[in-house]
């Protein structure tokens, strides 16, 4: 018994310190304009567009602290996700990708260039990018907001609106904002609205973000309601199929746990809705970006 607990003990300091890493998928994928085949009318609140919770972060301990994605940034650009969620954190004066305390090995300006080639590949394509602070700043002399908006003004294809346009031709080949940084007017205001867990209306935006629940169950039944207000009202819902499930014990409530289950769930459910918003998963798969941007198509 006492052996089986040392090697508890010493697997668990691995982890904490970072010894321990998973690497990402390194498989590769062909590129996938889909946007290119729609009409310029559609209608961006009838949109179905595949995002991803937490974005950049395809690397962790093990397969569960903190790791939300397989697929890094630049190929889930090319299987056809049009929506990131990235949080940073500025350490000495550079702006890293991470996900709460966990580094994701990336630098924020080497996402811009990624953006930047793929925009100009791609001008049949819109992006929307949310960007939030996720930890404390480290020897800093800058603050997070000078050097968040320092690089997204590297972006060529920045746009600052403070809202989405109404059709797909007006979107197109620009780069849109959800600015969770800042208070300062810059893209699409959520920096003081944005509620903790729970769903809500961010000025012409619903949100449902209710990432602490008890059962897969509860979290399907939070995206359904989503999916009903996307289907009854002419507001461009942002639909966060991403959670933790909080009463089960370390580590199995983490990311992959629910997605497994959820994920599974979606790929037949979204077949039978009419749209589905702006839909942000984790674990994000070529088959599941795929059945959701193809409800554009049905």
């Amino acid at each position: 018994m006492k052996k089986i607990i040392l090697k508890c003990s010493i697997v668990f300091i691995l982890v904490l310190i970072g010894i321990i890493a998973v690497i990402p998928s390194n498989k590769s994928y062909e590129n996938t304009p889909w946007m290119k085949d729609l009409q310029d009318d559609f209608k961006i609140v009838d949109l179905s567009i595949p995002g991803t919770h937490n974005s950049g972060s395809p690397y962790n301990f093990f397969e569960f602290l903190g790791k939300c994605q397989e697929l890094t940034v630049e190929n889930q650009l090319k299987i056809g996700v049009r929506f990131f969620d990235i949080r940073l954190q500025n350490r000495n004066d550079e702006l890293y990708i991470v996900h709460d305390m966990m580094d994701q090995k990336q630098k924020f300006e080497k996402m811009v260039e990624l953006v930047n080639k793929y925009m100009e590949e791609n001008p049949s394509e819109f992006l929307i990018i949310s960007i939030k602070q996720d930890a404390d700043p480290i020897n800093k002399t800058k603050s997070f907001e000078e050097l968040t908006m320092s690089a997204l003004n590297s972006l060529n294809n920045l746009n600052t609106s403070n809202s989405l346009p109404n059709t797909l031709g007006e979107a197109r080949g620009n780069v849109y904002i959800l600015n969770r940084f800042t208070s300062t007017e810059f893209g699409i205001p959520a920096f003081n609205n944005w509620k903790d867990s729970t769903s809500f209306m961010l000025d012409s935006l619903y949100v449902q973000d209710n990432y602490s629940v008890k059962t897969v169950e509860e979290k399907i039944n939070d995206i359904k309601e989503a999916f009903k207000f996307q289907e009854e009202n002419d507001i461009v819902t942002i639909n966060f199929a991403s959670c933790y499930l909080k009463d089960l014990v370390f580590p199995y409530h983490y990311a992959l746990t629910p997605a497994l289950d959820i994920n599974d769930w979606l790929n037949d459910y979204v077949q039978t809705l009419d749209s589905t918003g702006i839909l942000l998963v984790d674990f994000a798969t070529e088959e599941l970006v795929e059945n959701i941007y193809m409800r554009n198509f049905k």
